[in-house]
């Protein structure tokens, strides 16, 4: 009985010990997340109101407009809020000493530029097409109503279509098949 309760002491105390040794990095830690939480609310608050500002001003100088960023704006606010979580978890598991998760975190930190690049083309592309086909709408005035419709309905979806191209080849889905398979059809056309 006493080789158990002698057992059962020395690993208790190992325990403690490992415990005292890692407390200053699991407070730092906790701390960080703590921090990184409160900040990350802050800042999507803080973008949402930024962006609701902006639309406010932009109504007051342009008048009104067909753009409402009221649900853009909850979910940019979001996408902030994670980042910044993100970075802060990030620092966390440093703290910790999980360098295999502080570098897979690492890695995904280092591809959102990329991402938000592509993304951001995508939203682009999107407004563009919208201007396109009013454009097309304005300047087709020869044109029956419908065929002006369904010409600003095509200029628009191939607009739309280049942006969600190139936004795809930025953040690295490979579109080339794309440019490949016609050309390929007419090689074997041609000879």
């Amino acid at each position: 009985m006493n080789n158990v309760g002698a057992s059962f002491t020395s690993a208790a105390g190992a325990l403690l010990e490992r415990l005292a040794a890692h407390l200053p990095s699991l407070i730092g830690a906790l701390l960080l997340l703590v921090a990184g939480w409160l900040l990350a609310r802050l800042l999507r608050v803080l973008t949402v109101r930024g962006m609701q500002l902006a639309e406010s001003l932009i109504e007051r100088l342009a008048g009104p407009s067909r753009l409402r960023v009221g649900r853009s704006a909850n979910v940019l606010g979001t996408i902030v809020y994670w980042v910044v979580l993100l970075f802060f978890v990030t620092a966390a598991t440093h703290v910790l000493g999980l360098q295999t998760f502080t570098d897979w975190l690492s890695r995904l930190l280092d591809y959102l530029p990329t991402l938000a690049a592509g993304v951001l083309i995508v939203v682009a592309g999107t407004v563009l097409a919208s201007f396109v086909a009013d454009l097309v709408l304005a300047t087709a005035a020869r044109l029956q109503p419908a065929q002006r419709t369904a010409l600003a309905r095509l200029a628009q979806g191939a607009t739309l279509v280049a942006a969600i191209l190139v936004g795809a080849d930025q953040i690295g889905i490979r579109v080339t098949w794309l440019a490949i398979l016609p050309e390929e059809r007419y090689l074997e056309r041609r000879f």
